[in-house]
């Protein structure tokens, strides 16, 4: 290690770890590969993570596609797990802590036997949550709140209709229970095709949900007449998306987007139909979450903690599924199809100290 640290207990100078070296398609052998790699050195601020569960977010599903592997390079953001070092400027944590965090883009993922993260982006794991479920919650809770409070500006005294388009997936899933718990006036109207799609919205409190296939203007103002007066997208892309928002938003709405930008083609006369109404675009993406910054903020880890006492869909029933080394693509799968709801939640099982399985937990 670079640093002075402090740990409790032995640790190995080899690791286990998934990644890729080259970019292919998820069914490829070379997708996804096992390695034995160096442990990770931790800086001062970091803590050194024994790595118990992680899931797989859109993120991962992309860097394994297009990014770079610089030779191998480990995927994985969400994680949660036990501190077994801490560098020699840590003060927030300390070896035996059970923590959870939405690691960095820049530095090895999650999953690994270990994982160096910078203390200051990390959080608690709330002792009512198995590993699982604390390891399907960071990235998506982060994505929901930094809309709902920092580009939206929602406060518990808020009023008026929030509209979530694809309010089924792991983002929209976080964003209502967050909106009830932490701005109860507003009301929320989601967007889900399926029928169990609609199911589950409603049992998150949605206070009206739609079907985002078709007119989705017509079908939102037959629930809200007058309009709305923010809505959160993933699918801003999709062609036709801008003009219905166009179509639904009230007067000086907004908008918060975090997919892709709509194609330059015909953006001026998009920009300009929302300029006209007064509406504000507010994209997010990840180069503008805080856990990614080159110099972390605390601030993050504050949210994180006092996240544990709010709902969460990890209280929801899950199903788990045995899954071999070999079929460890199956929730890259899963999340590049776009068919689920929730999260994929694959568990970091340890057959024996150096040998580690994916087990899915899936949430219904």
């Amino acid at each position: 290690m670079t640093t002075e640290s402090h740990q409790e207990r032995p640790l190995p100078t080899l690791m286990r770890a998934i990644g890729y070296s080259k970019n292919t398609a998820i069914d490829d052998a070379e997708a996804l590969v096992e390695r034995e790699v160096p442990l990770p050195k931790i800086g001062p601020h970091d803590l050194l993570v024994e790595v118990h569960a992680v899931s797989v977010n859109p993120v991962d599903v992309k860097q394994r596609a297009h990014a770079g592997s610089g030779g191998f390079r480990v995927l994985g953001y969400d994680a949660a797990g036990v501190v077994v070092a801490a560098g020699s400027s840590v003060t927030l944590f300390e070896p035996g802590d059970h923590v959870y965090y939405a690691g960095a883009l820049n530095r090895p993922g999650s999953n690994a036997h270990y994982q160096a993260v910078d203390e200051r982006i990390v959080g608690r794991k709330p002792a009512s949550l198995d590993w699982a479920d604390a390891a399907a919650l960071p990235l998506t809770t982060l994505t929901a709140y930094e809309a709902l409070f920092d580009k939206l500006h929602l406060t518990e005294t808020s009023e008026g209709t929030l509209l979530i388009v694809g309010a089924a997936g792991g983002v929209g899933s976080i964003m209502i229970q967050l909106v009830k718990v932490l701005a109860p006036r507003v009301r929320v109207i989601g967007t889900a095709s399926r029928p169990e799609s609609q199911q589950w919205v409603r049992s998150l409190g949605a206070d009206a949900v739609v079907d985002h296939g078709g007119d989705l203007a017509a079908h939102v103002l037959e629930a809200a007449p007058d309009g709305v007066d923010w809505i959160f997208t993933s699918a801003s892309a999709k062609p036709g998306a801008v003009a219905s928002y166009v179509r639904i938003a009230k007067p000086f709405g907004q908008i918060v987007a975090i997919d892709a930008r709509p194609p330059r083609r015909g953006s001026a006369e998009r920009q300009s139909a929302l300029l006209a109404l007064g509406v504000h675009v507010r994209p997010l993406d990840a180069s503008q979450r805080r856990s990614d910054r080159t110099a972390p903020h605390p601030e993050p880890r504050r949210r994180t903690r006092r996240r544990g006492a709010h709902p969460h869909h990890g209280d929801r029933a899950t199903v788990s599924a045995g899954c071999r080394a070999a079929d460890r693509g199956a929730p890259h799968r899963r999340v590049g199809a776009g068919h689920r709801k929730g999260r994929d939640r694959p568990r970091l099982t340890r057959s024996s100290a150096s040998h580690p399985t994916l087990t899915t937990h899936t949430s219904l």
